[in-house]
């Protein structure tokens, strides 16, 4: 079986594909990292999640988990693409259908920017 030109790793939240299988990210050139759940929140939301880890609202929270993610994807040589859906402490749960379809989508689009070689 011919050798891919980069891997898509779907991701749920920030870090679990670095924390999953950050050595197989890194052992791949170009790979790409899709984070679902990576939207930020439009409101001033604060959990008590964000007030234990020192942030002042949500927004902080996610633009901190944003940077250490660029810091993540950079030492392991990967690109990151981020979703903008909201994790479930944020907002109403997600339908399945449009994460679905954004899923395929980005998928689609992947495959499509990134052919098998011949």
């Amino acid at each position: 079986m011919p050798e891919a030109s980069s891997i898509l790793v779907i991701s749920p939240h920030f870090d679990d594909a670095v924390f999953s299988c950050g050595a197989w990210i890194a052992s791949n050139s170009n790979a790409v990292v899709c984070t679902v759940f990576a939207g930020c929140p439009d409101t001033r939301v604060a959990t008590d999640w964000d007030h234990q880890c020192g942030f002042s609202d949500a927004r902080q929270a996610m633009r901190e988990r944003i940077a250490e993610d660029d810091r993540a994807l950079e030492l392991l040589g990967a690109t990151g693409e981020r979703l903008n859906f909201l994790d479930a402490q944020y907002g109403p749960t997600v339908m399945r259908r449009p994460l679905i379809r954004s899923n395929a989508y980005s998928a689609r689009s992947f495959v499509r920017a990134n052919p098998r070689p011949s």
